[in-house]
Order: structure tokens, then sequence, then C-alpha cells
């Protein structure tokens, strides 16, 4: 699975850096909310 595809016009060296760090820590934080709901589930059970 791809996780990170990054297309930008680069105005200054640290976009480079922010945009693919921000789409990983989205990717991170949806990953972390759904093992906690994945958790919780568990715990029901």
């Amino acid at each position: 699975m791809i996780r990170d595809i990054v297309a930008v016009a680069v105005h200054r060296p640290e976009e480079v850096f922010l945009k693919p760090m921000r789409m990983a820590m989205v990717l991170d934080h949806f990953q972390m909310v759904l093992d906690r709901l994945k958790y919780r589930r568990c715990v029901r059970e």
C-alpha cells in the first residue's frame, strides 16, 4: 500500500518536509482512532 504521495509546488524548503509529514500524521491519527474503536469492541464482548 502506498501511504504518501506528494505533489507540491515548492516555494520554500520547509514545505517539502511539512506536507508529507502532515499527511503521515493524519493517517497515523486515523489508524489510532480505528485501533481504539476495535479495542473498545473487544472489551465489551
